[in-house]
This record gives C-alpha cells, sequence and structure tokens, in this order.
C-alpha cells in the first residue's frame, strides 16, 4: 500500500499556536452568560439605559467576586 500524498511537516511552536487559539477560543464562548447578556438588552431599552447598564454590571462584579 503506497501513499501518493505529500506530507506537511508542522513545527513544534505552530502545534502550540494552534493548542492556544482553541482553548483561547473555547474560554471565550464559554466565559459568555446568555442570562446576563440577555439582561443587559432589556436594560437598554429601559429609561436611563447606561446608569442601569451600569450599576447591573456592578452588581454581577460583586456578586461573581464573593461567590468565588
Amino acid at each position: 500500500m503506497t501513499f501518493t500524498g505529500t506530507f506537511q511537516t508542522t513545527s513544534k511552536q505552530d502545534v502550540m499556536i494552534n493548542l492556544l487559539i482553541s482553548i483561547a477560543t473555547i474560554a471565550l464562548v464559554d466565559s459568555i452568560n446568555l442570562n446576563a447578556m440577555a439582561v443587559q438588552i432589556y436594560l437598554l431599552g429601559t429609561p436611563k439605559p447606561v446608569a442601569r447598564a451600569i450599576t447591573f454590571i456592578a452588581g454581577d462584579f460583586t456578586a461573581s467576586s464573593i461567590s468565588n
């Protein structure tokens, strides 16, 4: 059995860069809190949206900090 294709050599550095990009992408997707995003969208449609959004972000950050 013979293989007629060509082999592509990749360095360890290329493999590590691809691995880090994959891990960073997974971490970014995992960090998105859909419930918080839905609340932010709602708050941006209310009177004084910026003040309410900032207050929500501060409260969410505080709750996350305390729970860890």
